[in-house]
């Protein structure tokens, strides 16, 4: 999906749109866009080749060549391999993390069907000590009524690292042990600290329901908006809630609001219900109630299905660090162990080569400014195998260049030592080229009389002969 945004101040009416992958054009499409509006093209595409690939899209026809093309690079796989933890069967015979993994993959027989993408690998929570958790791009945790400080510490290094972790409660959730060694007064991967007591429905004729939050979000991206919110739907027995405080570590994602359409949930920001905690280079997404039907209908609703899926693209998006960047910046990608000890080489759209060195400790390698745009490859010099594409795109707000007067384009660029001339710029703006714009102009006026003389001169002589 590409958004498009006219700068101008008139529409812009069917402007062609390109799709490419790995150079070549897959789709066309046109759109209007009304002045100082954006508009979204959307290209359906079904990669098919393992590795990484190179996806762009290019609006034609535009006077601004620089910021007509974006670049997203994506790695095809032919599985992901993830983890899920519960304490084994609940009270209805099934895992309390199977609908998560049925709505990732959509078949009877889950992850053991051949075209399913996501691999599971569930284990019982007391033997998370001997898992390898780096193996996995994402871990599910569901229904487990305790979590041990050691545990914890497990799970605090896979995110801390760039991990991510999709949380249900259930109903047996032991809360104090789960403050004690989760929130461990705000330093855990818990930013906020959980309720004691378990917000329950009143009678069976009420009801209560989740409203989202925060649509801005990504994991709300093309699932819900402020017009569409099917959380709603969702009926609420049971759930656990968070005590909201500080968000600098915390993004509330859905609250808690009581039942009813004349309801207008003025007390749901004292209830959040799923939350999206950030922990070094991951984050843990928390949902307060639980992932079967023992405290809620959730998994009944279509809704778990695209939620689950986001979640998950969310949460596994962190491990490598940085694919797309603005030019101009620098950009961080973060290495395995096996691949900390070696170099690797940057090559620029245009072709120019740098090698960089990894941060051993850190486990990362820094690139310094990357200006051009494009797709820059990197490629570990021991093994070609690992490799990684950045994409460079160029800032909106270099793309309203065109479109601005120059005391517009200097506030957009109060860092850089600009010299901002225009059309209507008067002696003392002119003459900014080091102050000689006035002795400019007399040397040119005095090159064209000599040259008038000249042509005379000579005509004068020719003209004798």
């Amino acid at each position: 999906a590409a958004d498009v945004f006219n700068h101008g101040s008139e529409i812009v009416e069917d402007m062609p749109i390109d799709f490419l992958v790995d150079g070549e054009v897959v789709e066309s499409s046109t759109i209007s866009i009304a002045p100082q509006q954006t508009a979204s093209a959307r290209f359906p595409y079904e990669a098919i080749e393992e590795g990484l690939h190179e996806a762009s899209v290019k609006i034609r026809g535009d006077s601004l060549q620089d910021d007509n093309k974006a670049y997203l690079p994506f790695r095809v796989v032919e599985s992901i391999a993830a983890l899920g933890v519960s304490e084994g069967e609940n009270q209805f015979g099934f895992n309390p993390t199977y609908f998560t993994e049925l709505a990732l993959n959509p078949f009877r027989e889950g992850s053991e069907n051949e075209d399913a993408v996501y691999k599971f690998q569930n284990t019982h929570i007391s033997e998370l000590a001997g898992e390898d958790l780096t193996q996995y791009e994402f871990i599910c945790i569901a229904g487990v009524s305790a979590i041990s400080s050691v545990e914890a510490s497990i799970l605090e290094e896979y995110v801390q690292a760039g991990g991510g972790i999709l949380m249900f409660l259930g109903k047996d959730t032991d809360v104090p042990t789960y403050n004690q060694n989760l929130y461990r007064g705000g330093k855990g991967l818990f930013a906020w600290e959980l309720n004691v007591d378990p917000i329950n429905k009143a009678s069976d004729q009420d009801s209560m329901r989740m409203s989202a939050f925060n649509f801005s979000h990504p994991l709300w991206n093309g699932l819900l908006d402020h017009q569409n919110d099917y959380l709603k739907n969702v009926k609420i027995y049971s759930t656990f809630s968070f005590k909201k405080g500080s968000e600098e570590r915390a993004v509330p994602l859905a609250n808690l609001i009581s039942g009813g359409e004349e309801d207008t949930g003025t007390d749901q920001n004292d209830h959040p219900i799923i939350v999206d905690f950030s922990f070094g280079r991951g984050h843990c997404v928390v949902v307060c109630t639980s992932s079967d039907l023992s405290m809620n209908d959730f998994i009944s609703h279509p809704v778990f299905v695209g939620f689950a899926n986001q979640a998950v693209k969310y949460t596994k998006s962190f491990r490598d660090g940085d694919n797309v960047i603005l030019s101009g910046r620098n950009a961080v990608r973060f290495v395995s162990l096996q691949s900390s000890q070696a170099n690797f080489v940057c090559t620029s759209p245009s072709g120019e080569s740098t090698v960089i060195p990894v941060d051993s400790a850190e486990l990362k390698m820094e690139l310094p400014e990357l200006r051009e745009a494009g797709f820059y490859n990197l490629v570990n010099q021991n093994d070609s195998s690992d490799s990684a594409l950045i994409g460079v795109n160029v800032a909106q707000r270099e793309g309203n260049v065109l479109s601005l007067e120059s005391d517009a384009i200097a506030s957009l660029f109060p860092d850089s030592k600009l010299n901002i001339i225009d059309a209507n710029a008067d002696d003392e703006a002119a003459g900014g080229l080091g102050g000689g714009g006035a002795e400019i102009s007399s040397l040119l006026l005095l090159l064209v009389v000599l040259c008038w003389i000249g042509e005379n001169y000579l005509a004068h002589r020719i003209s004798k002969r």
